[in-house]
């Protein structure tokens, strides 16, 4: 709009800019992430985020993602995006790594990942789903990751970060041996599940109103 003042134009920040993944109906070619031409994958929705934060005009991108499976890994969010489910139940939105990597790596205080699920990531590293350093994940239903080496959190690897309203279930052997990096975590409100696995490393955590159920070994 016009300054009254100075009598400049003033470009007013648009927030958010909204992009829509349909797996069904998009295309990551013909796609623009609008209602009408929705991307098909995450990873592309991403990164038209991140080209339109870039732009300085947008104060945070929203990915929306609409109901369907998604084979997908390797998403770093490292800039203030979210990535919300848009189905009714977070099982509406699942997000399959099919063991080919990790699946999401948050590393930015805006970062969120919402009502989705989140399974078999597979990592030689720690967090084979979600490795939060920055950002929060809530709501979200986190299964079957699994780790190999000497690595921490087969499902969740939180050194700073949130997670809130989600169950956390069937981490896979993580075995590890050594002492990890400071850090701030908050978990609360998280049910975790398993027999005789490591589902999520927290360092220097509170937790509050967490439920851990069949675990043969500790979860946290």
């Amino acid at each position: 709009g016009l300054d009254p003042f100075y009598g400049k134009c003033v470009v007013e920040l648009l927030a958010p800019l909204k992009v829509i993944v349909d797996t069904s109906t998009g295309s990551d070619e013909t796609g623009d992430g609008s209602e009408e031409k929705p991307l098909k994958t995450i990873k592309k929705g991403i990164d038209v985020a991140k080209s339109g934060l870039a732009t300085g005009i947008f104060e945070e991108g929203m990915v929306l993602v609409r109901a369907g499976t998604y084979a997908e890994h390797s998403l770093v969010l490292d800039d203030a995006i979210e990535i919300v489910g848009m189905g009714a139940t977070r099982e509406d939105v699942i997000i399959d790594a099919q063991a080919q990597g990790q699946v999401f790596k948050l590393n930015h205080v805006a970062a969120l990942i919402e009502n989705v699920t989140i399974e078999n990531g597979y990592l030689n590293g720690n967090g084979a789903n979600v490795s939060i350093t920055l950002g929060t994940v809530r709501n979200c239903d986190i299964l079957n990751g699994a780790t190999a080496g000497l690595n921490f959190g087969a499902n969740v690897y939180m050194i700073n970060g949130r997670l809130a309203n989600c169950r956390v279930i069937g981490g896979i052997y993580a075995n590890y041996s050594e002492v990890p990096p400071e850090g701030t975590a908050l978990g609360e409100r998280v049910i975790l599940s398993h027999e005789e696995s490591e589902n999520w490393t927290m360092l220097d955590a509170l937790v509050r109103n967490v439920d851990m159920l069949r675990n043969g070994q500790a979860d946290i």
